[in-house]
């Protein structure tokens, strides 16, 4: 039988060479995002980079990724951690450019067009980015994107106020 002390060795041994991929969740992730944490969201993808690329299981049709918890808060310089682990731009739903538009977050918006956030891009049941600006009262954010090409849609006709645009596309559809 081995003695205690042994044991205990063997124990302390796996424990020091245990992944620290392992010791991390999405729930530390998202928590040093939260706290604005530049310092702990660099260890935590020092030790597990593909949290960067993972995302919640809800909703079922693209869940919570990592950057579109950075667009809630409108934290640039953590996006730009994140993107160095390779976090995906547009994984979520609604996407993280539609997060940062809906929060007003001006600085967000520009970082993720800057490194090619798609423009236009609506998941089920979400806004496009355009439609979040301007249902949050964010023209600045709305003329932004109008003029980095957003596609406009009977919505954001109307709340733009094109009232030629709107009454033509009703007279030849009032459905």
């Amino acid at each position: 039988m081995p003695k205690a002390s042994s044991v205990l060795c063997a124990l302390l041994v796996f424990a020091y060479f245990i992944p620290a991929a392992l010791a991390f969740s999405l729930y530390d992730l998202f928590s040093a995002i939260a706290d604005r944490d530049a310092a702990e969201l660099e260890k935590i993808l020092a030790a597990a980079p593909s949290l960067a690329t993972e995302s919640t299981s809800y909703p079922k049709d693209g869940g919570v990724g990592s950057m579109a918890e950075a667009a809630l808060y409108g934290w640039v310089p953590g996006a730009e951690i994140l993107l160095k682990y390779h976090a995906p731009l547009d994984k979520g739903v609604p996407s993280p450019l539609a997060i940062a538009a809906r929060g007003g977050h001006l600085s967000f918006v520009e970082f993720l067009l800057a490194h090619g956030a798609a423009l236009n891009v609506k998941s089920a049941g979400s806004l496009t980015p355009l439609q979040a600006a301007l249902w949050n009262g964010h023209k600045n954010l709305a003329t932004l994107l109008l003029q980095r090409g957003a596609d406009t849609d009977l919505f954001t006709d109307a709340a733009l106020g094109n009232v030629t645009v709107v009454e033509t596309a009703l007279r030849q559809d009032p459905s």
